[in-house]
């Protein structure tokens, strides 16, 4: 699992809950143990020149990219990591319409497979929630009352969220419509 963030953070317990070996990649060494808790086997701290991903050169059958970037050099660093006939599934989506970039031949010569994934049909939708209820897969979110949402924004935009930043409107309503 590449990017363990809001969503990654479901696909390590997703991965496990199939009896899946499960990676995970970061560039968050403080991730570390959260990212094992959830069921990754092996955590990869990737740095910025992707030098820790030639030691795991033809490793994996799949990996799953939540990250929602399109950098060319990144894209084949973590292409890199796929045994032959490997398959990439893109879930993460860059704004604007970015094109994903990487060198044909690692498709061609290596086989590899490309895959997006966005939605599902309502039945698959139903399928997932009960698997998740059947498996107790979590959501780890940071809480912010509503009186704090511009600082949860800021998290958000400017900082790091521990995987999902959540506004609690609930409360609020409830003491505003009490009065």
């Amino acid at each position: 699992m590449i990017g363990i963030g809001g969503l990654g953070h479901l696909a390590v317990q997703y991965g496990k809950a199939m009896g899946c070996h499960v990676t995970g990649f970061t560039t968050s060494p403080g991730k570390i143990g959260d990212i094992k808790s959830m069921g990754a086997e092996e955590v990869i701290v990737v740095d910025q020149e992707f030098k820790e991903l030639a030691n795991h050169q033809g490793k994996f059958d799949y990996l799953v990219n939540t990250l929602p970037v399109s950098e060319a050099g990144l894209i084949e660093a973590y292409l890199g990591t796929l045994r032959n006939c490997g398959t990439l599934i893109q879930v993460g989506v860059p704004e604007g319409g970015e094109k994903m970039q990487f060198s044909y031949a690692s498709l061609v010569v290596r086989q590899l497979t490309v895959v997006g994934s966005l939605v599902s049909s309502v039945e698959e939708t139903k399928e997932t929630l009960e698997f998740t209820v059947k498996h107790g897969i979590r959501v780890r979110v940071e809480e912010f009352p509503f009186l704090e949402f511009p600082k949860a924004l800021d998290r958000l935009e400017n900082g790091r969220p521990h995987f999902r930043c959540v506004v609690n409107v609930k409360d609020f309503t409830s003491q505003y419509l009490q009065k």
